[in-house]
């Protein structure tokens, strides 16, 4: 059974939200973070960034970032911009868009149960990642990034979601890509928390190395109780929306012309460089697109089956001799709604190849997860991104 804990959050007012909410630390550079971070002293990346208030000289990971994040968080806390709610409660979260509207529960998920799997993983941590947001939490005492996890849905949990009494709107506004965010807090959540117990598995959708590194910061504070659980946004896995997560390839002209001439594909389907069906991709080199269809081979393991695996086993190793997408210095990863567009414009100005895939599928996430197996880096984009600041977790003495 998946654990679901209340817990106290800290949080802006509503009329302080839209100042205070920003993206995610890793879905921005830190100079594009320090311009966005100039002109709004609340904004929460001076937290979750905090580089952009030390001199560039200053390298993102030294001691003196972690311990400027605190600082930072502190000042909110003096200033009254952000303050902790007396009570513990669950949290309802909406993100909608003129397509798409899903709405998360907000909550501290359970440590043990990362670690005996019934919170299942798609994906292996990179360890400088995982060190990097261990040394953020432990400066902080605080978790200030949700781990977007997603669950199947139930009819009955469905019905007390849909029916809860949601009390006081904490947030309602628009961030600047056109996402409508709102909040509440749930006023009673006995008849949510009876039907979450009939759930035996939760899936974390993004922020594996956020919920990596919760669990080793709480095996440094046993006698914490709240150091034990993490803060999340857990969505039915039928709102979740998955784009693609496509591929920039550093080539120069004789290595690229080289390779194209032995990617001897089927030609696939695709309009505007999107593939249109699963089983196909599509690549931009010399100002136009082609898409290619992937070689089928049949296997019963979910992971192996995936477009983004075929492609990596299939083509890319053996056309372009990547071996590790990981951590080959020629591949860039691009995700997000204009992917492709920005894809293009790259090519065109510094040669090389993009590539574009068909989204994986949250089934074939499911799957995958389900079989304790994992994807290739990088595989899923889920849109929209959860905003940052909104719901903090905190825990020790501050």
């Amino acid at each position: 059974m998946a654990q679901l804990h209340p817990f106290r959050a800290v949080r802006p007012s509503a009329a302080g939200a839209p100042d205070v909410a920003s993206l995610p630390y890793d879905v921005i550079t830190r100079e594009q973070a320090k311009e966005a971070g100039r002109s709004r002293p609340s904004s929460f990346l001076h937290v979750i960034r905090p580089e952009i208030n030390l001199p560039n000289s200053v390298d993102e990971y030294s001691p003196e970032v972690y311990r400027r994040g605190r600082i930072e968080l502190d000042r909110l806390h003096s200033a009254g911009i952000v303050s902790r709610d007396p009570q513990p409660a669950l949290y309802l979260y909406q993100m909608s868009t003129e397509r798409n509207s899903q709405t998360g529960l907000v909550a501290c998920c359970s440590v043990d149960d990362y670690a005996s799997g019934v919170i299942r993983r798609h994906e292996f941590t990179r360890p400088s990642k995982e060190d990097d947001r261990v040394a953020h939490i432990r400066s902080l005492s605080a978790h200030s990034g949700p781990v977007l996890m997603m669950y199947r849905s139930t009819d009955e949990l469905s019905a007390a979601i849909g029916e809860a009494d949601r009390g006081e709107e904490l947030f309602d506004f628009f961030a600047s890509d056109q996402v409508r965010h709102q909040g509440w807090r749930l006023e009673r959540h006995d008849r949510i928390v009876h039907a979450w117990d009939s759930l035996q598995s939760i899936y974390i959708a993004d922020g594996h190395h956020r919920a990596a590194a919760a669990a080793q910061v709480a095996t440094e504070r046993p006698a914490d109780g709240e150091a034990s659980r993490f803060l999340c946004v857990l969505f039915p896995s039928d709102q979740m929306r998955i784009l693609a997560y496509n591929r920039y390839l550093r080539l120069d002209r004789a290595e690229l012309e080289s390779a194209i001439s032995r990617l001897s594909l089927p030609v696939g389907k695709g309009v505007e460089g999107v593939p249109s069906d699963p089983g196909a991709f599509c690549f931009y080199a010399g100002g136009e697109w082609q898409c290619r269809e992937l070689p089928r081979i049949a296997t019963a393991a979910p992971s192996e089956n995936l477009d983004i695996e075929v492609f990596d086993r299939e083509v890319l190793n053996p056309v372009f001799g990547i071996d590790d997408q990981r951590t080959d210095p020629r591949v860039d990863f691009v995700g997000g709604e204009d992917s492709v567009s920005r894809i293009a414009e790259r090519v065109d100005a510094d040669g090389g190849i993009g590539f574009s895939f068909y989204p994986v599928s949250v089934s074939e996430l499911l799957d995958v997860a389900d079989s304790n197996s994992v994807m290739p880096p990088k595989s899923t984009w889920f849109a929209p991104k959860l905003m940052s600041g909104l719901f903090i977790h905190e825990f020790g003495e501050r």
